[in-house]
């Protein structure tokens, strides 16, 4: 029960950065267009997180960390923060990211 009402609360903390369109396909266009894009990377970011697709949401996240790790009041640390919490240490996506995580996490 309590994990369910972490997952929860911590999913409500996604929808501020989430896209104003459900389409997460037209999200992905726009971003191709414009690949340096980081408000739409932190969108779709958010956007997969909320439809738990958290494999996809790390590789834009750690993206993010590398490039911009001060994006909106160190807003991709939070975010991997908020993932890791989400998923728990154990998680096999946790274990397959540590080393990028653990890089660019400080």
């Amino acid at each position: 029960m309590f994990k369910k009402l972490l997952t929860a609360s911590l999913l409500l903390l996604f929808p501020d950065e989430a896209g104003a369109s459900d389409d997460i396909a037209a999200l992905q266009a726009q971003l191709a267009a414009t690949p340096t894009a980081t408000a739409l990377k932190v969108q779709l970011i958010a956007d997969y997180v909320i439809t738990q697709q958290y494999e996809l949401a790390l590789q834009p996240l750690i993206t993010v960390m590398e490039s911009e790790p001060h994006y909106q009041q160190n807003y991709p640390q939070l975010a991997m923060l908020r993932i890791i919490k989400l998923l728990g240490h154990d998680h096999p996506l946790i274990g397959q990211y540590r080393a990028q995580i653990q890089r660019y996490a400080h």
